[in-house]
């Protein structure tokens, strides 16, 4: 798909995970950031930029994972996330209540999901 459309930020986003995974950091941020360039909009890529960066320092990682949070206050995996990076900067009061929040977005969506399981039960 990439090959056929290099402006595909789904690819984009997706390869650059991929190369992450294969340890080519900085191939694995290009990519990513090609893709946040494409689509500002697109919050996972913003997360997982922002998990590739926690890995070289949390200080990196934070406006990143602020970015997707801006995009999508309750993406759980954004909260999450920096809140570790903020943990790892000493940060410990804003980690426990990005903690508290991600809890409380994982709970709701948690009733949210059993709610429709229940209603497609039922039709």
């Amino acid at each position: 798909m990439l090959h056929a459309d290099q402006d595909n930020a789904d690819a984009l986003h997706y390869l650059g995970v991929m190369r992450f995974q294969q340890g080519q950091t900085a191939l694995a941020i290009d990519l990513v950031l090609r893709a946040v360039e494409l689509r500002p909009d697109y919050a996972d890529a913003w997360n997982n930029l922002g998990n590739i960066y926690l890995k070289l320092s949390p200080a990196d990682a934070v406006p990143a994972y602020q970015a997707a949070l801006e995009l999508r206050p309750d993406h759980p995996d954004a909260l999450r996330n920096l809140g570790i990076a903020l943990r790892r900067l000493k940060h410990h009061e804003a980690a426990a209540e990005l903690r508290r929040e991600g809890e409380a977005c994982v709970a709701g969506l948690v009733v949210a999901a059993r709610a429709r399981a229940a209603g497609s039960e039922n039709s």
